[in-house]
């Protein structure tokens, strides 16, 4: 008997490391403290991300887990880290941004981790919150290594995707010059809620360099947070994908300009409504139209359009001409665009 209960006793040890610690209520989560950070040029750990795994907490009915079981860069040659002193005198990772001021979504330098989110019950499961730490440091400070200038940068962005598609991207982000809480709550958004085992990838980059001078291009982060509850509805919507053009007008000299019909094809949507809709470069909506082929641009000057189809749920608000697409709300897919590019004569 007491063999048995040896034996239980590690079954059960084994599975909390390779599951985290379960609880029956409250939200699962998985943190990364960075506390373990190690940086050092002689030996390649700078490139090395190995050492930043997270602590896992889950429910009885959300498991979550690290797809690779750490975070990371891509081509981390190129893209070393270092390690600094962080919130709570710990360590923290600082690493390079983009020094232009253009936000580049998807960019190398991005600080990457992938969270499998999986509903162990018949209930739907939300992914509500991602907390960090950040900051732009005026002097860089690099444990067991040198200490200086930073050129520092003045905006970062976060992204989140699933499946390819993204479901969440906010840039232009001001940073911070201490450490400093960044907070994102995720509640009712589409595309975080999920009834079936889903991978969420997340993407922080930091870019646009203050212009100081300095030689160094440092941006420090620490105790990234990600969680997810119970509860929530599942939105199944899909814009589809789009295949034709570019297309390119001469725009101006009174003759209508229309795409002409069937040069764009929708496949792959998905949702109990379908609406086509037309955007500046900035997302801001210009038209509404039942099909693009009705669209005259001849009317609407330089510049260039945007042609996107939205699937979406009853109860979509947000949809109206003079609003960003960012406004909509509700359960919704957009496609991929279609560019239609304006030139005026001279």
């Amino acid at each position: 008997m007491h063999r048995l209960y040896e034996i239980s006793t590690l079954l059960m040890m084994s599975l909390t490391l390779l599951l985290g610690n379960a609880y029956a209520g409250g939200p699962a989560t998985v943190h990364f403290d960075l506390n373990e950070c190690t940086s050092y040029s002689s030996n390649m750990t700078n490139s090395d991300y190995s050492e930043f795994t997270a602590d896992i907490v889950n429910t009885d009915e959300i498991m979550l887990s690290v797809v690779g079981n750490t975070l990371y860069r891509n081509t981390p040659f190129v893209n070393p880290h270092s390690c600094t002193p962080g919130v709570n005198g710990t360590e923290a990772m600082c690493v390079s941004y983009d020094t232009g001021c253009v936000y580049n979504p998807g960019s190398a330098r991005s600080v990457r981790f992938d969270i499998n989110v999986n509903p162990l019950s018949n209930e739907a499961v939300s992914l509500t919150k991602l907390d960090f730490y950040e900051m732009a440091p005026v002097q860089f400070d690099w444990i067991d290594g040198a200490s200086g200038p930073n050129n520092y940068p003045l905006f970062y962005a976060v992204r989140v995707l699933t499946n390819g598609n993204v479901i969440f991207e906010q840039s232009g982000i001001n940073t911070n010059n201490a450490w400093t809480l960044q907070n994102f709550d995720f509640t009712g958004m589409t595309g975080f809620t999920v009834n079936q085992a889903t991978v969420f990838n997340f993407e922080l980059v930091a870019y646009c360099a203050v212009g100081n001078g300095a030689s160094q291009n440092v941006w420090d982060v620490d105790e990234i947070t990600v969680e997810a509850v119970c509860g929530g509805d599942v939105c199944e919507t899909n814009g589809g994908t789009l295949t034709g053009g570019p297309f390119e007008f001469c725009v101006g000299d009174g003759a209508a300009d229309n795409l002409a019909p069937g040069s764009i094809t929708l496949s792959g949507n998905t949702g109990t409504n379908s609406q086509w809709v037309v955007t500046d470069e900035q997302g801001n909506i210009l038209g509404l139209p039942p099909m693009p082929s009705v669209v005259d641009f001849d009317g609407a000057g330089p510049g260039t359009c945007l042609i996107w189809h939205l699937s979406f749920e009853d109860g979509l608000t947000g949809a109206s001409v003079g609003n960003n697409a960012s406004q909509l709300d509700g359960c919704y897919s957009l496609s991929n665009p279609i560019s239609v590019v304006r030139n005026q004569p001279e």
